[in-house]
């Protein structure tokens, strides 16, 4: 079901194979080296409760799978509202085809994993701009704001300076008592 809490950066990968989902992950990341703060998650061999947890936790679904028997997680995806990204598969699943016998267009197709970094760094702009729009930007301001930073490094510097008062005083003590 749909998570009715903004989504956090992190996506979700389906693929069969474990190098495939290392590779989507490494090259994304050597591509755009800013945007390393991005979780990459593999669904492969999760048990089913924490499978979907993944999935509606997401802000993207990337699916990678050239022999697709069914292809669930895409669905899965689609139906909690996380858009997906998908490798065009040998065996095109009944349900990925319109009507007129093309690929749907609620997933976004590509025709090699070399594409997938550039698809995913586009859509997670999409998800930072509307974070952006509907989160309260005094939230962080708040916690990350010049006064907050100023008060947190004035807080740390006393702290230093009273256990460093407090070690020198110990020690006069003992030169006291020799």
């Amino acid at each position: 079901k749909p998570q009715k809490e903004p989504k956090k950066p992190i996506v979700a990968i389906s693929s069969r194979n474990q190098f495939n989902t290392l590779q989507i992950a490494k090259s994304f990341i050597l591509k755009y080296p800013l945007l390393r703060w991005v979780t990459f998650s593999e669904l492969r061999g999760l048990k089913p409760e924490d499978y979907a947890k993944q999935i509606q936790e997401a802000c993207l679904l990337v699916w990678d799978d050239e022999n697709a028997g069914f292809g669930t997680a895409p669905l899965e995806a689609l139906k909690c509202g996380v858009p997906v990204i998908a490798k065009v598969p040998n065996l095109i699943p009944e349900w990925a085809l319109n009507k007129e016998g093309e690929l749907i267009e609620d997933i976004i197709w590509v025709n090699s994993t070399l594409d997938f970094p550039m698809v995913i760094n586009k859509m997670l702009i999409d998800f930072i701009e509307k974070s952006e729009d509907t989160e309260d930007p005094q939230k962080y301001e708040n916690i990350y704001g010049v006064e907050e930073q100023k008060k947190s490094i004035i807080s740390a510097i006393e702290n230093i300076s009273n256990k460093m008062k407090k070690y020198f005083n110990e020690l006069i003590k003992e030169n006291d008592n020799e």
